[in-house]
């Protein structure tokens, strides 16, 4: 029965219209959102093994609630399921050993399981490439790809003047600089916009609304950097992540959001540590 419904709603563009979320349903999103929140601040304090449990437990109860509405509510079952992601990416942090490479060797390891997980997700819920806005989108908004993946110098000037990192790079190579960057695109350019932009967005916004979904896709996106242990850090990445939704919605393409998170990151880590 499930299946129906779902290839139903596919035959017409996007899984079948979803009533007004209950209050009931809402408090549960909300409870998600703030159980995500506790374990980022449980990590961030140093109580990594408490952060380690709570994201794993939220990842369980998602995947449990997500499977028992499947046949009640699929839109909703669609969005539970897309939310794993999150403490996923979390888990996966904290559960990979560091220590025997460097960051961005560790990165580089850590967005295979990423990747491999968005599209293990994005075949469950029988998602395509494109609805997940993971195209280029029509020509005619072209030129507004381009002006996206450029604001990403910006915005890692001005994150770096809020964090002030140390470099992540000190042999600036070619191979080493080459590698470096790969490492930056698959870990966050790429995995991370997948996973918020992409098909949480998705799922958020067929659920809850356009503007309902990306605010909350937001939230969700801006508590997983709790651990730079920075207000004003927490202020900037909120609104860059709902920048990077409504450029996603408008433009239809995951594009220019993943050059522009891959360039924040290569200004923030590698560039302007040495040069600002």
């Amino acid at each position: 029965m499930a299946r129906v419904e779902v290839d139903a709603g596919k035959a017409k563009g996007g899984p079948a219209p979803s009533p007004s979320p209950s209050r009931t349903v809402i408090a549960t999103l909300l409870l998600y959102l703030a159980a995500m929140t506790t374990g980022e601040l449980l990590s961030a304090s140093g109580r990594y093994e408490a952060g380690l449990a709570v994201h794993m437990l939220l990842l369980f109860a998602l995947i449990f609630q997500s499977s028992a509405t499947w046949t009640k509510n699929a839109t909703l079952s669609r969005l539970l399921l897309s939310l794993t992601l999150g403490p996923l990416l979390r888990v996966l942090s904290l559960s990979v050993p560091l220590w025997p490479f460097t960051t961005l060797q560790w990165l580089g390891i850590m967005s295979v399981p990423l990747i491999a997980s968005c599209l293990a997700v994005m075949r469950t819920l029988q998602l395509k490439r494109r609805d997940v806005c993971l195209a280029l989108g029509p020509l005619r908004k072209l030129p507004w790809q381009v002006v996206i993946g450029l604001l990403g110098i910006p915005l890692g000037v001005v994150e770096y003047f809020i964090l002030r990192p140390n470099p992540w790079l000190t042999n600036f190579s070619t191979g080493s600089i080459l590698f470096a960057v790969v490492a930056l695109a698959l870990g966050t350019g790429v995995s991370e916009e997948l996973i918020f932009r992409g098909i949480m967005l998705r799922s958020a916004s067929d659920f809850l609304g356009r503007n309902s979904g990306l605010l909350y896709v937001t939230l969700v996106f801006t508590s997983l950097h709790i651990g730079f242990l920075s207000a004003a850090d927490l202020a900037f990445v909120f609104l860059v992540g709902l920048l990077f939704g409504i450029a996603v919605q408008r433009t239809r393409s995951l594009a220019g959001v993943m050059v522009a998170h891959t360039l924040v990151n290569v200004v923030l880590y590698l560039v302007a540590p040495g040069h600002l």
